[in-house]
């Protein structure tokens, strides 16, 4: 027996307790108690997408105060980072990936050591589109390349992803009832679609004939919409609310 009953009580509590799941708040609690007692860990990135994967939502969910947000988006944006490649490789292999001490190369033990995740552990669940679904990966995690592990990850989740789709859905529609105007415009949109793209503000002033004090207070705007800090900041959190689409190829 791959389970034992202590691992089959853990999960009938588990996903019981995910039913109570309506925020972002609760998501990162259920994660840091009810999940933790199968699938220990200390960084989460969960993933959600139509397909070829449009429209990604990529959130993370983390209890170590060494995994920063740069390492976050170093990790998960751009064609060859870390998360991306591995959703690629899941999408060949529909197998769970594990990156753990003993079965990596010296190469890819480098790279989640500076990206802070030390090691890690992903799968995903299909959605109805190719190229669609969910897909989560786990680091800093105790877990062991076993059947047991392969068990509970098949068995879990389309749970996480279910519970993670309902926390999007609730943080899209909540604000919006409450408070119209914190939405990104159509215009903001595009400009923020350039600047993942590299442009300049002389580049997209051109581009949208504005002018380039136009585009700084779109720009602005875009900052205190999206809460962020920098061009790049604002792209990262753009795609993880499904502002952005990122294409994975």
């Amino acid at each position: 027996m791959v389970l034992d009953p202590e691992d089959r009580e853990r999960l009938l509590m588990t996903i019981e307790s995910s039913l109570r799941v309506r925020n972002a708040t609760g998501f990162f609690l259920w994660t840091q108690g009810a999940l933790q007692g199968l699938v220990p860990h200390d960084i989460m990135i969960c993933v959600a997408g139509g397909g070829a994967w449009r429209g990604l939502q990529i959130r993370h969910f983390s209890g170590c105060r060494y995994f920063e947000q740069r390492h976050f988006e170093a990790a998960c944006f751009g064609a060859n980072a870390l998360v991306p490649t591995l959703m690629r490789e899941w999408e060949t292999t529909g197998q769970p990936r594990f990156l753990l001490p003993g079965t990596m190369d010296a190469e890819s033990a480098k790279r989640l050591m500076e990206l802070e995740l030390r090691n890690l552990i992903a799968h995903g669940v299909r959605g109805v589109e190719p190229q669609s679904g969910g897909f989560v990966c786990f680091s800093r995690t105790t877990l062991d390349a076993t059947e047991r592990t392969v068990r509970i990850l098949d068995l879990l989740l389309p749970c996480i992803h279910a519970t993670y789709c309902r926390v999007l859905f609730e943080d899209a529609i909540l604000p919006a009832r409450a408070n119209p105007n914190v939405l990104v415009t159509a215009r903001e949109v595009e400009i923020l679609y350039l600047i993942k793209d590299g442009k300049s503000t002389g580049d997209i002033a051109q581009h949208l004939r504005l002018s380039p004090f136009t585009v700084r207070n779109h720009v602005k705007n875009i900052f205190r919409k999206l809460n962020a800090r920098s061009r790049s900041h604002a792209v990262a959190q753009a795609i993880s609310q499904g502002i952005l689409g990122y294409p994975m190829q």
